[in-house]
């Protein structure tokens, strides 16, 4: 029974990162393509229809590319992907605060 528990919280907390990977890889891409390197595009309700779908299509994609190419015991996903997305981030943090502050 604890297994099984176990085995459902690992499978929530990796949809959760990638759901968090997806999100941020979309939002990338929006700012460089749809927003024309700002985040105008936020202001566009058919805008974020599509973040969705983008979100929703690549959060598959984050999660087989977990379970297939990173399936070994002694890696950890979280362990190998959380410096990149902070720095990600905080990129992205001081690059708006650029914009907003000419």
């Amino acid at each position: 029974m604890t297994e099984t528990v176990s085995t459902k919280n690992k499978f929530s907390e990796n949809l959760i990162f990638a759901l968090i990977c997806a999100a941020l890889v979309t939002t990338f891409l929006f700012f460089i393509d749809e927003g024309y390197y700002n985040f105008n595009w936020m202001l566009n309700f058919s805008s974020w229809i599509v973040f969705v779908i983008y979100t929703v299509a690549l959060t598959p994609l984050q999660l087989l590319f977990a379970s297939v190419l990173l399936n070994r015991k002694s890696h950890n996903i979280k362990g190998i992907f959380l410096p990149m997305i902070g720095a990600l981030v905080t990129f992205l943090l001081f690059l708006f605060l650029a914009l907003l502050l000419p």
